[in-house]
């Protein structure tokens, strides 16, 4: 059984990608709107795209940090923000800023494998915190008792990846309160965030928060590497030598596209909203009546593009998925990379019919897999 999530989504897409008639529901981000970015950079002023590229750079593109800033009313955007090739190379960065050799980090349960490996690789004493099971929330409680006199940093994500779950204001601010009586830090992956419209990055509610993200989830632009964090002036301040050495690699071409697509993301909003609308739709038709019969454990979540559910009757999935793999060409997530094995990860992003089809298949595949059992 492979071990490593990023390991095996890059393998697995590879085998989708060469593979006729599979039905990929192992993706867990937005469709690329690829004929929507061609026509948009086509409409690009060059002689805009140019005096962007000129701009002075050294610590990201100003276009890009203010149009972030603008976008997400955040003050005195320069001082707050930094850019980085995605929320992954943000994480990374942050961990080796903030986060020393026998340290202790208390992680939210289940989670994405990364955020694990990454605090591992700087030589972090690791405290996994489920979330609450009935609900998915986060549970503040287990999490404060879980603070020893070692305890650097937490680390959540907002929606919860995989559960999709979405923690509102009240309980980020009950968090805080939890945080600056232990002075920590909390780091909130928010790569889904954005599909609850209107809500405001955790950095911006109390500066013990530093909020990580980029345009990869939502907005299927994954390709123009772009991501960045969110944090207090004196954090940023703190980050800034280690994103010297670990935040080089961002492009300044793509940037600068990016920095004239976020004056204009009307379309982009659009492009995800309709093919979520689309696909709950279809989840809502073709699973509720397995989630009605008791095969899945787990409602359709009301934003994000993933669903989660438990397979009731299994304490590991890794069998089910590699038979739907094998025999039905249909690719989901096993739950054991996020540290919940009983639990698959659907994909609602992809393009609406593929999805529907998906869909289909996998409910006819998972009643025929409980017949065999």
């Amino acid at each position: 059984m492979v071990t490593d999530y990023l390991s095996w989504a890059r393998d697995t897409s590879d085998a989708v990608d060469t593979c006729a008639n599979c039905y990929n529901l192992a993706s867990s981000s937005i469709e690329e709107p690829t004929d929507l970015l061609l026509k948009h950079s086509q409409r690009l002023h060059v002689d805009g795209l140019r005096q962007t590229l000129n701009e002075p750079d050294g610590w990201g593109q100003p276009s890009v940090i203010a149009a972030l800033g603008a976008r997400y009313n955040i003050p005195a955007p320069s001082e707050r923000i930094l850019l980085t090739t995605g929320a992954s190379g943000a994480y990374i960065i942050v961990a080796h800023a903030l986060v020393n050799a026998g340290e202790h980090v208390i992680i939210e349960a289940p989670t994405y494998q990364p955020f694990v490996k990454v605090m591992q690789s700087v030589g972090a004493d690791i405290t996994r915190v489920p979330r609450r099971s009935d609900d998915d929330a986060l549970d503040l409680e287990a999490i404060e008792a879980a603070v020893t006199a070692k305890t650097a940093f937490i680390v959540i994500s907002n929606l919860h990846n995989p559960s999709a779950t979405y923690t509102d204001e009240a309980t980020l601010r009950d968090l805080a309160v939890i945080a600056r009586r232990h002075g920590l830090h909390v780091l909130v992956d928010e790569i889904y965030h954005d599909f609850v419209v209107g809500s405001r990055p955790a950095a911006l509610v109390d500066d013990v928060f530093i909020t990580i993200s980029s345009l990869t989830k939502v907005y299927g632009l994954a390709l123009l590497r772009c991501g960045w964090m969110i944090a207090a002036p004196d954090v940023i301040q703190r980050i800034r030598p280690t994103h010297a050495i670990y935040g080089n690699g961002t492009s300044r071409f793509t940037h600068a596209m990016v920095a004239r697509l976020l004056t204009d993301f009307a379309a982009y909003r659009d492009h995800w909203q309709t093919i979520v609308r689309q696909n709950r739709a279809s989840a809502e038709s073709i699973l509720t009546p397995l989630i009605d019969d008791g095969m899945l454990i787990g409602n359709i979540p009301a934003q994000g593009c993933v669903y989660f559910p438990r397979v009731a009757g299994l304490d590991d999935v890794g069998a089910l998925v590699q038979w739907l793999a094998d025999e039905r060409r249909i690719r989901v997530v096993p739950g054991h990379f996020f540290g919940a094995p009983a639990h698959i990860r659907i994909g609602l992003g992809r393009k609406p019919d593929e999805t529907r089809a998906g869909l289909q298949q996998l409910a006819e595949a998972l009643r025929l897999y409980r017949a065999k059992m």
